[in-house]
This record gives C-alpha cells, sequence and structure tokens, in this order.
C-alpha cells in the first residue's frame, strides 16, 4: 500500500454532547525534533499511533508501529526532542466511546504493537467517509470506528499471545532494519537456525524478514524524500542500500515510481 499524508479538523456542533463523533484525524504526520506535552491531557479521546523512526512515549523509547489510547483528562507526553518523527492519530468523543473501548478490554495508557497495515487501512476507511462529497453518514463513520476498534482487540490478543522470543526479533529488526544486516544474522544472534527463524517469523507476521526490511526502508525513504538537502544517494544510504542503483530498483519495485519522480511528487 502506498501510504499519503492527511490531516484534518471538524467543526463538528455540539461535540462534546454528541453519542459519537470524530473531530480530527491525522495520517502520516511529519514532526519536526520535538516532544508534546500536555499535562491536563486533551478534552477528548486521543488515539496515537507512532510510526516510522523511535520516539518517545511518557519518556519510554519505543519503536515504529505502536498505538496508545488515551482518555479524557489523562497526561500525556510522546515526541522526540533529538529526531524527526511521524505518527498517526484520532480526536473522538461521545458517550458510547467509553463503553466501546471498555467492552473490547482494550488496555487504555498503555502502548502496544499494531501492524501497520491494519492501521492505514482503518484510518484510510475514516478519512474517505469523513470526505465524502455527499457528506459523511454518521452511522457509517461510528461503524467503520467500531470495526477499526475491533480489529485492534484482535490485533492485540494475538500479540499477547506472541512468545517473547518472537518479539525479541521483531524488536531487533525495527532497530537495525537500515544496517548492512541480514537474515542469516538474525539467526545467529538468537542462536536459531535460518530456516526456523524464518518459519517462526512468518507463523506470527504473517510476512519474511525480508519483505519486512524491505517495507522499513521504503517507509524510511517516504519520509527522507521530503527532505530537499538530502540527495538520492544519501537517501539510499540511511535506509540501508550502499548502491543506489539497486535502492532506485527497489523504491520503484515497491512504489511504481522512481525515488527522483516521487519527490517531484510530493513537493
Amino acid at each position: 500500500m502506498s501510504y499519503f499524508y492527511r490531516k484534518l479538523f471538524i467543526d463538528v456542533e455540539h461535540y462534546a454532547t454528541l453519542p459519537f463523533a470524530i473531530r480530527g484525524l491525522g495520517i502520516n504526520e511529519s514532526m519536526s525534533a520535538d516532544e508534546i506535552v500536555r499535562p491536563n491531557g486533551t478534552e477528548d479521546w486521543f488515539i496515537l499511533f507512532m510510526q516510522k523512526n523511535k520516539a518517545k512515549i511518557e519518556g519510554a523509547t519505543i519503536y515504529q508501529n505502536k498505538i496508545i489510547i488515551w482518555p479524557p483528562g489523562c497526561p500525556h507526553r510522546y515526541g522526540d526532542t533529538d529526531n524527526d518523527w511521524i505518527h498517526s492519530w484520532i480526536h473522538c468523543n461521545g458517550s458510547k466511546l467509553e463503553s466501546m473501548v471498555s467492552d473490547l478490554s482494550l488496555p487504555l495508557n498503555k502502548y502496544f504493537f499494531v501492524d501497520d497495515d491494519l492501521m492505514m487501512r482503518s484510518l484510510i476507511e475514516l478519512y474517505q467517509e469523513i470526505c465524502d462529497v455527499r457528506g459523511a453518514d454518521k452511522s457509517i463513520l461510528e461503524n467503520l470506528f467500531k470495526v477499526f476498534l475491533l480489529r485492534l482487540r484482535k490485533n492485540y490478543k494475538n500479540f499477547q499471545q506472541f512468545p517473547a522470543l518472537v518479539y525479541q526479533i521483531r524488536l531487533a529488526i525495527e532497530q537495525t532494519f537500515n544496517k548492512s544486516i541480514n537474515v542469516e544474522s538474525y539467526a545467529r544472534e538468537f542462536n536459531l537456525s535460518t530456516p526456523y527463524l524464518c518459519s517462526l517469523y512468518k507463523q506470527y507476521y504473517g510476512t519474511t524478514i525480508k519483505q519486512t526490511i524491505i517495507r522499513m526502508r521504503m517507509e524510511m525513504a517516504l519520509y527522507l524524500l521530503r527532505n530537499i538537502n538530502l540527495s538520492i544517494s544519501e537517501i539510499a544510504n540511511q535506509v540501508g542500500y550502499g548502491d543506489v542503483f539497486q535502492f532506485s530498483k527497489q523504491f520503484k519495485q515497491y512504489f511504481t515510481h522512481s525515488p527522483k519522480q516521487y519527490r517531484k511528487l510530493i513537493l
């Protein structure tokens, strides 16, 4: 899936008293090095999805694909004062929301891993309905949000069943995907045979380690291409490709545009 940047706030009449409403939604919003601190939280529910590059939530360093749900009035702090970072988010409210979340036993004030494709699919569905030229259907919007929460619960339950070893492997990949490292190196690190490591990873994540590394590199490249001060060669090096031609070929296979063509489209 080719990801895009979107951000909107909605002027919702009687927002605080509605059974359910979405006030704002952001997809792939890029932030300069900084930390957001809200000692009193927000007046509504705030769902935060941290993506691409490491950042911090409540002072703890986390890596990409982590989500956290904060209820109204809950203090929160997130971001990174040392590096740029990317996040997606939803501001929502309503008398139905607390029961929606509690009925599904979703954790509050606690980040957990969520599949990137799952998150983007749900956010894009919500965004498209909000922006429908015929006007957003409140019932459809509410049901799309319920499906989003159900997906989160399924993802969370599945993740809870992951062996600690599988999570450690994923964390190692998140921390080193842009380095000169291969599958055999991970196998040695965890004292596993390469075939067993590959089988174990695919069993829980539904994809291969190689495909995961490529996706992480390509997503990081998308972000870096917004920086006009970086050459294509420098970006290739930063995401783990010593050969700029190999990087360009992989990028075009993944996004159907070369890095140079993509940069022209977004700038």
